[in-house]
């Protein structure tokens, strides 16, 4: 049986695959953004779907491990389900494959180094209070929980590490003056 020969591609079908292999060589991309990557080129809407299924095809285009990998780069950086959520959306992901990344758990690695939400908003608030100058209690909660809530935080999880924050801070300070 002949080996079935690979179809070279020709005109804008060459010129968009070259486009796309370029913009994939400097990061993964979804679908949605390579697209509109490629519109943007001004190729036609064809050829952007025929080099969209191509890459697909060869595997060099997955939205699930697109989606995969930016989730769980994002939890290791600090931030909260909520903002990985959206930047998930806006990198064009569908709302059905972010959902399902998002109910995964953790890696064991990560899940063993207590990265479950509440203590990656820890991580954060310790990491934020180091560099918040000398405030008053009301301004202080009001800095750190901006921070948390633009961190991606959901309301609840930012109250019970504050809450836990200022409790820590309480202790510590009648440690250094004994009634």
């Amino acid at each position: 049986m002949p080996a079935k020969k690979a179809s070279v591609l020709e005109g804008p079908d060459r010129l968009a695959m070259d486009s796309a292999l370029t913009l994939l060589k400097f990061r993964g991309r979804s679908e949605a953004e390579l697209a509109k990557r490629l519109s943007q080129k001004r190729y036609e809407a064809g050829v952007v779907l025929k080099t969209i299924n191509r890459l697909r095809e060869l595997g060099l285009l997955n939205d699930e491990a697109i989606a995969r990998e930016w989730a769980q780069a994002r939890r290791r950086a600090g931030q909260g389900e909520l903002r990985i959520r959206q930047t998930l959306f806006k990198r064009g992901i569908p709302k059905e494959l972010v959902e399902t990344v998002l109910a995964e758990e953790a890696p064991p690695e990560e899940a063993q180094a207590g990265q479950t939400e509440p203590e990656r908003a820890w991580t954060a608030l310790e990491r934020r209070a180091k560099r918040v100058k000398a405030l008053d209690r009301r301004s202080l909660y009001r800095r750190l929980a901006g921070y948390l809530s633009r961190q991606g935080f959901p309301p609840d999880v930012v109250h019970d590490v504050l809450e836990r924050y200022f409790l820590k801070l309480k202790s510590q300070k009648e440690e250094e003056f004994p009634s």
